[in-house]
């Protein structure tokens, strides 16, 4: 189950930085914001690091621990459940990070912030259009 939930996350990290630096390359193209591309390439990218570095490790727990228990919800579309499941998370453990001073948070003011959720929240949705990868949500 673990190794099922590795292979899921390191895809889901995957997408979600494609999905950020898509969607930041829009938004930079409509605010117009100096040395846009760079930026939107470079940001997302880093952000998708940090999360690697100071996310992965609670977010394995803490989704281990609520998903036991809701588990046995009868949903449809399991994908879904993931959605619901990284965004909750990410939101909590950012303001978790927030409320601790010194640790690498992004604003929820910010856009980047918002990019972020925005990819978080899809790319399970993406990934559960892929056969195997939907076996694989609803095998956990």
């Amino acid at each position: 189950m673990i190794k099922k939930f590795v292979i899921l996350y390191v895809c889901f990290l995957f997408i979600e930085t494609l999905i950020s630096v898509i969607l930041s390359l829009i938004y930079g193209l409509f605010n117009r914001y100096g040395s846009y591309v760079y930026n939107s390439i470079n940001v997302p990218l880093g952000v998708s690091f940090w999360r690697l570095l100071f996310y992965s490790l609670p977010l394995t727990i803490i989704f281990f621990v609520l998903f036991r228990y809701f588990n046995r919800l009868e949903v449809e579309y399991k994908p879904v459940v993931f959605s619901g499941f990284n965004v909750l998370i990410f939101a909590g453990l950012n303001l978790l990070y927030k409320l601790h001073n010194g640790l690498p948070t992004l604003e929820f003011t910010e856009s980047l912030f918002w990019i972020t959720i925005i990819s978080i929240f899809l790319s399970p949705i993406i990934l559960g259009q892929i056969p195997y990868f939907r076996r694989l949500m609803e095998n956990i």
